[in-house]
């Protein structure tokens, strides 16, 4: 398993809107570990995907089919008992990982089919990126 940095480098730009009528007051953190730019803490509010977090951040997330859930760009790997808290991959989304190098049964997700959502707050995940 991938070890993760305490001391991240500093504030991360933040992304989603920021107005008063978002339904999440609050912001999801998330701590990625990137082959390239190495552990960075990243922040989103709203309704968004991980892929789109991932990507605008420019992390090692090529994302080649821009979330259509056809190219395995945007796979991750997401420890327990963090994937535990994210909705089963469909048969779909697992046929596209199977494919994958790098693929980990338990661990690897499409990062556009996992929604940021409060239950993921803070949690902690290793880019792929094939």
């Amino acid at each position: 398993m991938t070890e993760f940095s305490p001391s991240l480098p500093g504030p991360e730009p933040q992304c989603g809107p920021e107005s008063a009528a978002s339904p999440w007051p609050e912001r999801i953190t998330v701590h990625a570990l990137d082959p390239r730019h190495g552990d960075r803490q990243l922040s989103a509010a709203g309704e968004h995907t991980l892929m789109e977090l991932l990507r605008d951040r420019g992390m090692s997330v090529m994302a080649l089919c821009g979330g259509g859930m056809s190219c395995g760009t945007c796979h991750v790997h997401v420890p327990q008992p963090w994937a535990g808290r994210i909705a089963p991959a469909s048969e779909e989304e697992t046929a596209i990982l199977e494919g994958c190098e790098r693929y980990e049964p338990g661990r690897s997700r499409l990062s556009c089919q996992v929604r940021l959502e409060p239950a993921l707050d803070g949690v902690r995940l290793a880019v792929i990126g094939e």
